[in-house]
C-alpha cells in the first residue's frame, strides 16, 4: 500500500512539473515572439526616421531666397540644436574651351548633419578653399582630370575629387545639371550671388525633438519675407508617406507578435488551471471562500509565469542580431 501511494504521489509530482514546464515554454515563446518583434520593429522605425532625416539634410531646414537672418542661428544654436548651411544655385562652369551647366552647392564646414558624403568611393569632409567636388558627367564633360583647374565665375577651382554621394539631394529627373561642391566661403568671391540670381539658402538643423519644437514656435513668431520651415511633411512629401506605410506595417507585425503572445500564454495557462480544478473543488467544500481559493491559484501560478516571462524577454533580445540576416532579402542590413 506504502509503495502503491508512494508512486502514485511521484506520478503526480512528475505530472505537476510537466505540466509547469509546458506552461514555462508556451510562455516563453509567446513573450519572447512579442519582444523579438516589438523591439526589431522599434529599431526599424527608428532607423526610418533617421534616413528620412538624413535624405531631408536635417531634422528641420530653414530654406530662404535671401540670406538667412544670423538671428535664426543664433537661437538655434541656443537651444542645443546641430546647424550646417548650404547655398545652392545654377551656373556655368568653364575648362579650356568646354562649358557645363552645373548646380553649384556651397557648403560650410558643419556639413552634412547627417549621413555620409562620399567622394573617390570614400567618406570625405566638405571641400576646402579653393577646391571642389565634382560628379562624373562634369569631369566628363570638360575633360577634368583630378587636380585639375576649372573656372566657375570669377574664382578658379581645383577639381580634387568625383563626388560620388551627397546624403540629402533629393533624386530628380528635372536637375539642371551635374553637382559641383564648393566651400562657402569661396561663393562670395564668385561674383555669382548679385541682383537676379536664382540661389536658395538653407540653414540645417538636427537635435532633440523638444529644441525642434522650441525652434519651430521661434520661427513662427518670427515671420521673414521669403523664408519658410520645412520638415518632412513639407520638404519630402514623398518619404512622410513611405515612413507612415512602414510603420503601419510594423504596427500590424506588433498587432500579430501580441495575439502570438497570447495564443501561447493561454495554451500554456488553460492546462496548469485545470489541474487546479481539483484542490479549488475540494476547498470549496470544506468552506474556503472564493476570493481565497482564486488568490492561491493565482500566487501558485506566480513563479512559473514570471520564469517564463524572463525567460522570454531574454530569448527575444538575444534573437535581435539575427533578425536582420534572416530579413536580409527584405531590409538593407
Amino acid at each position: 500500500m506504502s509503495g502503491t501511494m508512494n508512486g502514485g504521489v511521484l506520478w503526480y509530482a512528475r505530472r505537476q512539473r510537466q505540466r509547469a514546464f509546458g506552461m514555462i515554454m508556451a510562455l516563453a515563446i509567446g513573450v519572447a515572439a512579442l519582444v523579438a518583434v516589438s523591439t526589431f520593429a522599434e529599431r526599424l522605425s527608428g532607423a526610418l526616421q533617421h534616413g528620412a532625416a538624413e535624405a531631408l539634410g536635417g531634422d528641420l531646414v530653414l530654406v530662404a531666397d535671401r540670406a538667412i537672418p544670423q538671428h535664426f542661428r543664433a537661437e538655434a544654436e541656443r537651444l542645443g540644436l546641430r546647424t550646417a548651411s548650404t547655398t545652392s544655385f545654377p551656373s556655368m562652369i568653364l575648362a579650356g574651351e568646354r562649358t557645363r551647366l552645373v548646380e553649384v552647392k556651397a557648403v560650410d564646414d558643419r556639413y552634412p548633419l547627417l549621413g555620409e558624403l562620399r567622394v573617390d568611393d570614400r567618406p570625405a569632409p566638405p571641400p576646402a578653399s579653393g577646391q571642389a567636388w565634382l560628379e562624373a558627367d562634369a569631369l566628363h564633360a570638360l575633360g577634368l582630370e583630378t587636380g585639375a583647374s576649372f573656372t566657375l565665375g570669377q574664382l578658379t577651382l581645383q577639381a580634387a575629387g568625383r563626388l560620388d554621394r551627397e546624403p540629402d539631394r533629393a533624386p530628380t529627373v528635372f536637375a539642371i545639371g551635374p553637382r559641383v561642391m564648393v566651400a562657402k566661403a569661396d561663393v562670395a568671391e564668385s561674383g555669382l550671388l548679385g541682383f537676379g540670381s536664382r540661389v536658395t539658402y538653407r540653414l540645417h538643423l538636427a537635435g532633440k525633438d523638444t529644441a525642434q519644437k522650441a525652434f519651430a514656435d521661434y520661427a513662427s513668431r518670427h515671420p521673414t519675407r521669403g523664408l519658410r520651415l520645412e520638415g518632412l511633411d513639407e520638404g519630402r512629401p514623398e518619404l512622410r508617406v513611405a515612413l507612415d506605410r512602414a510603420e503601419g506595417l510594423l504596427r500590424i507585425s506588433g498587432l500579430l507578435a501580441l495575439l502570438l503572445a497570447g495564443l501561447a500564454v493561454g495554451i500554456g495557462m488553460q492546462d496548469r488551471l485545470r489541474a487546479q480544478l481539483d484542490a479549488a473543488a475540494a476547498l470549496r467544500a470544506l468552506g474556503a471562500p472564493a476570493r481565497f481559493i482564486a488568490s492561491s491559484a493565482l500566487l501558485a501560478l506566480l513563479p512559473t509565469a514570471l520564469l517564463g516571462s524572463l525567460i522570454g524577454v531574454l530569448l527575444g533580445y538575444a534573437t535581435q542580431p539575427l533578425l536582420p540576416l534572416l530579413l536580409r532579402g527584405v531590409i538593407p542590413v
